[in-house]
């Protein structure tokens, strides 16, 4: 099994890398970097890529 560090696509143009860092055994920090669009504010993009982060980490904690 290889753990991915590392993932990128593309949204219509527009670059996401996403980063995994792992900080201990139990605990990995998630960078999301991304081309921002033009039709939204940037703080409302932002909000909405955390909200994505957020909701997976959720996901990830929850009992299943």
């Amino acid at each position: 099994c290889v753990e991915a560090r590392f993932l990128s696509y593309d949204m219509e143009g527009r670059e996401v890398c996403v980063y995994f860092v792992p900080l201990s055994e139990t605990s990995t920090e998630v960078i999301e970097v991304f081309d921002a669009e033009t039709e939204n504010p940037l703080d409302m993009q932002v909000a909405g890529w955390q909200a994505i982060i957020d909701n997976y980490a959720l996901y990830c904690t929850s009992s299943k």
